[in-house]
Formats: structure tokens, C-alpha cells, sequence
């Protein structure tokens, strides 16, 4: 009622004034009855209830999610290891730590194939020095 008496141009600021007053008296009635305040109880912890809930899901779905962005990090850091390993010995320390810095699946993956064609452990420790760029 008072958002409609704040809006209304019809009525003299007296008046308005006046009406106000009565408006004060019945909002404090309000405010007091156990019946409104249950039902803010209700909406309020409501409200919380759905909050909560809204805070648990989304926290799961960001931990599934970066757990397995982890896993498929993890898992293209011990194929390029193990592909250098077998491929290049003499840069697999190298590689292993390199691969650990490296924390772009994508990069990882673009480096294993690019290391395929490497034709010497030269050109492969080259591949593997611009993770650290990545």
C-alpha cells in the first residue's frame, strides 16, 4: 500500500502524510503477527535450503570438472614421459620434469605428436623446452 501511495500524484503530500500515519499503525500489527512472522521463517530458511543446495551442486559439478581436466593432464604427462623414455633415454629426466610444469593437456598432447617426428634427441629437448612456454 505504501509503494502505491508514494506513486500516487492524485493525492495532496497532507493527505499522503495522514495516510501514512494509519499505514504505520497497521504495518506494525503486521510485523508483529505470528502469522507473517512464520511465513518469513519459512521462506527464509527456505531460501537458505536452496542456497545450500545450489552451493553443493555447483561445487560438485567444479570438482568433477577439474578432476578430470587433473586426470587427462596427468595421464598426457606419462605418455609424452614414457614416449621419450623409449624413444629419447637420455632426455627422460629431462622430460619428466618438464611434463610436471606443464599444466595444458592440449600442449602435452601437441608435443607427444610433435616429439613422433623428431628426427634426433636435438630437435626433441627443443620440443620439450617450449612446454615451459606453455
Amino acid at each position: 500500500m505504501k509503494v502505491f501511495l508514494e506513486r500516487n500524484t492524485l493525492i495532496p503530500a497532507a493527505d499522503k502524510n495522514k495516510i501514512e500515519e494509519r499505514l504505520f499503525m497497521f504495518e506494525q500489527l503486521w510485523e508483529e503477527s505470528p502469522t507473517v512472522q512464520k511465513m518469513r521463517s519459512h521462506y527464509y530458511e527456505k531460501g537458505i535450503t536452496q542456497g545450500i543446495t545450489q552451493g553443493i551442486t555447483q561445487g560438485i559439478t567444479q570438482g568433477i570438472t577439474q578432476g578430470i581436466t587433473q586426470g587427462i593432464t596427468q595421464e598426457r604427462q606419462r605418455t609424452l614421459v614414457d614416449f621419450v623414455q623409449i624413444r629419447f633415454p637420455e632426455l627422460t629426466e629431462f622430460a619428466q620434469s618438464q611434463a610436471q610444469r606443464c599444466k595444458k593437456p592440449d600442449a602435452l598432447e601437441t608435443i607427444t605428436r610433435e616429439l613422433f617426428t623428431a628426427p634426433d634427441s636435438r630437435t626433441a629437448q627443443q620440443l620439450l623446452r617450449s612446454l615451459s612456454a606453455q
